[in-house]
């Protein structure tokens, strides 16, 4: 089966978030999947094309296209694709969903969690009333089907009006090659200072305030060190907060999980999975917001400890929970083998495929119904 995999831009600001859907390692297990993908970058007003950084390391199996909304309805006739399967900004894949239709296919969009979705349903709703998200939630009737790393973040989506005629929809956390086997970890005597890291990505500067002032309210900050990840951190934000406060320089999220003994991610973000799957590995305790990606591979508080989502009390009282028992945690790690498993590309290559083969055994939406309403 011909699949288009289409990226356009994510959001404003946002980088390195669609990076997993065209490595290598999971363009090749769609090919496992008996699948033949067609990489495609969607330019939207003249844009520049989408970066995908797996140009630095040779780039995804297979030639990518360039298009934009004339040229697109081209492409399709050149590949003519049993599926387009679209990634990034929905106000900008109107024209993608339209012609798509038209043309046959069947589409399925794929809704990532992304920084601020446990409070962006307001922003998502007046997103979906400004004049290019009206032309895209009409357009998304088009969908056939929608997956994506999370429930959240899906049903925020449909509650805002958009994928009105989706047949299904299907969640798969994203496609992350973690080493196989375990590390050994112990945690630190009690007299010990624990190290707590903190996982950030764009909006870097507003995380590690937030963090700061989470471990202010906690009273006990001499109790502990942070040590965070400094990527994506601007000068600024480098200049001492507290002597408890280190910026590690290192090449990889894995050293930081090294170095650390609890992990923190301060918001939603499916960029941080690399790091909650290495801690989960190395039965590293994790503290994230209570919806979104991490909070589902976590199984809400199974496999880590969660607290509502911006607020800088909760998260205060969930690191006293656990540097207070590191070496009890307050939740198991049995079965996060299988939340590492569901992460490997093959597994969520499986998922997409999945969704892919239920779409051929049913009807795509009719374009004239769609366009009538």
């Amino acid at each position: 089966m011909k699949i288009m995999l289409l990226f356009t831009e994510a959001e404003e600001g946002v980088t390195g978030l669609l990076d997993p859907y065209c490595s290598p390692g999971f363009i090749e297990a769609l090919l496992d999947e008996d699948l033949e993908p067609v990489l495609v970058r969607f330019l939207h007003d003249g844009l520049r094309a989408p970066t995908m950084s797996q140009e630095s390391t040779g780039g995804p199996p297979g030639p990518v296209s360039r298009c934009d909304a004339r040229s697109f309805g081209t492409l399709l006739q050149t590949h003519r694709p049993a599926i387009v399967q679209t990634f990034g900004d929905i106000a900008r894949l109107a024209p993608v969903w339209r012609a798509a239709a038209e043309a046959g296919c069947r589409v399925v969009h794929f809704v990532p969690g992304k920084a601020g979705d446990q409070m962006a349903a307001g922003k998502i709703r007046r997103a979906a009333w400004s004049r290019g998200g009206l032309n895209g939630r009409r357009s998304s009737r088009y969908v056939s089907a929608v997956l994506g790393s999370n429930r959240a973040s899906i049903a925020k989506h449909l509650e805002a009006g958009f994928f009105s005629q989706a047949k299904f929809t299907m969640t798969t956390l994203p496609p992350i090659a973690v080493p196989a086997g375990r590390e050994t970890w112990s945690p630190p005597p009690d007299s010990a200072t624990a190290v707590l890291g903190c996982c950030q990505h764009d909006g870097a500067d507003e995380d590690i305030r937030f963090v700061l002032d989470a471990i202010t309210l906690t009273g006990t900050r001499h109790l502990f060190r942070v040590l965070v990840f400094q990527r994506s951190v601007s000068a600024a934000a480098k200049s001492p907060h507290d002597r408890n406060v280190a910026f590690l320089t290192a090449d990889s999220v894995g050293d930081l999980i090294q170095a650390i003994d609890v992990l923190i991610v301060p918001r939603n973000d499916d960029r941080a999975m690399e790091a909650v799957l290495l801690a989960l590995r190395s039965n590293k305790i994790v503290i994230a917001p209570d919806g979104g990606t991490v909070a589902e591979a976590l199984q809400f508080g199974r496999h880590g400890v969660l607290f509502n989502a911006g607020s800088a009390f909760d998260l205060a009282m969930a690191i006293d929970k656990t540097t207070g028992a590191l070496s009890r945690p307050p939740f198991d790690f049995a079965g996060t083998d299988s939340v590492i498993g569901s992460a490997r590309p093959q597994e969520v290559a499986r998922v997409f495929a999945r969704a892919y083969r239920k779409l051929q055994g049913q009807a795509g939406p009719r374009l004239e119904t769609v366009a009538a309403q």
